[in-house]
Protein backbone atom coordinates (compact mmCIF):
# COMPACT_ATOMS: atom_id res chain seq x y z
CA UNK A 1 0.00 0.00 0.00
CA UNK A 2 1.09 3.22 -1.00
CA UNK A 3 1.52 6.50 1.34
CA UNK A 4 -1.13 8.75 1.30
CA UNK A 5 -0.11 12.05 -0.60
CA UNK A 6 0.02 14.12 2.58
CA UNK A 7 2.06 11.33 4.44
CA UNK A 8 4.90 11.72 2.16
CA UNK A 9 8.13 13.39 3.22
CA UNK A 10 8.30 16.87 1.74
CA UNK A 11 11.62 18.00 0.41
CA UNK A 12 13.97 20.24 2.38
CA UNK A 13 13.45 23.71 1.49
CA UNK A 14 16.95 24.90 0.98
CA UNK A 15 17.50 27.88 3.08
CA UNK A 16 17.66 31.13 2.47
CA UNK A 17 21.38 32.21 3.49
CA UNK A 18 22.47 29.38 1.36
CA UNK A 19 20.61 30.74 -1.98
CA UNK A 20 21.98 34.49 -0.61
CA UNK A 21 25.69 33.13 -0.19
CA UNK A 22 25.42 31.07 -3.53
CA UNK A 23 24.35 34.30 -5.45
CA UNK A 24 26.96 36.14 -3.57
CA UNK A 25 29.82 34.19 -4.92
CA UNK A 26 28.57 34.06 -9.02
CA UNK A 27 28.46 37.80 -8.30
CA UNK A 28 31.79 38.19 -7.10
CA UNK A 29 33.03 35.81 -9.97
CA UNK A 30 30.93 37.70 -12.48
CA UNK A 31 32.35 41.18 -11.46
CA UNK A 32 36.03 41.16 -13.06
CA UNK A 33 34.60 40.37 -16.53
CA UNK A 34 31.97 42.81 -16.31
CA UNK A 35 34.18 45.25 -15.16
CA UNK A 36 36.56 44.29 -18.14
CA UNK A 37 33.48 44.36 -20.63
CA UNK A 38 32.16 47.53 -19.39
CA UNK A 39 35.23 49.09 -20.04
CA UNK A 40 35.95 47.69 -23.39
CA UNK A 41 32.89 49.40 -24.14
CA UNK A 42 32.99 52.63 -23.03
CA UNK A 43 36.66 53.04 -24.48
CA UNK A 44 35.43 51.47 -27.59
CA UNK A 45 32.36 54.66 -27.49
CA UNK A 46 35.33 57.18 -26.65
CA UNK A 47 37.11 55.99 -29.97
CA UNK A 48 34.22 56.65 -32.08
CA UNK A 49 32.89 60.09 -30.44
CA UNK A 50 36.58 61.06 -30.81
CA UNK A 51 36.76 60.04 -34.50
CA UNK A 52 33.25 62.00 -35.12
CA UNK A 53 35.06 64.87 -33.45
CA UNK A 54 37.93 64.85 -35.59
CA UNK A 55 35.64 64.31 -38.52
CA UNK A 56 33.32 67.50 -37.93
CA UNK A 57 36.28 69.49 -36.78
CA UNK A 58 38.28 69.04 -40.19
CA UNK A 59 34.76 69.53 -42.18
CA UNK A 60 33.95 73.21 -43.26
CA UNK A 61 31.13 74.06 -41.11
CA UNK A 62 27.57 74.93 -43.46
CA UNK A 63 26.57 78.54 -44.34
CA UNK A 64 24.47 80.09 -41.88
CA UNK A 65 20.90 80.96 -43.51
CA UNK A 66 18.72 83.34 -41.87
CA UNK A 67 15.69 82.79 -40.55
CA UNK A 68 13.61 83.47 -42.84
CA UNK A 69 15.00 81.71 -45.39
CA UNK A 70 12.59 78.79 -45.34
CA UNK A 71 10.12 81.46 -46.85
CA UNK A 72 12.63 82.98 -49.30
CA UNK A 73 13.08 81.79 -52.91
CA UNK A 74 16.44 80.39 -53.75
CA UNK A 75 17.85 82.98 -55.40
CA UNK A 76 16.95 85.15 -52.32
CA UNK A 77 18.80 82.92 -50.65
CA UNK A 78 21.66 83.02 -52.32
CA UNK A 79 21.89 86.85 -52.48
CA UNK A 80 21.30 87.10 -48.75
CA UNK A 81 24.42 84.60 -48.35
CA UNK A 82 26.29 86.42 -50.80
CA UNK A 83 26.18 89.53 -48.39
CA UNK A 84 26.79 88.39 -45.49
CA UNK A 85 29.85 86.52 -47.23
CA UNK A 86 31.55 88.81 -49.64
CA UNK A 87 34.21 87.26 -51.96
Amino acid sequence: MSPEPSQQPEPEPTPRVSVLSKVQQLWHQAQPRLRTKTIQLLRTAIQALEAVAEKLEVEPAPPVLPPAASKMMPSEIASEVALDHPP
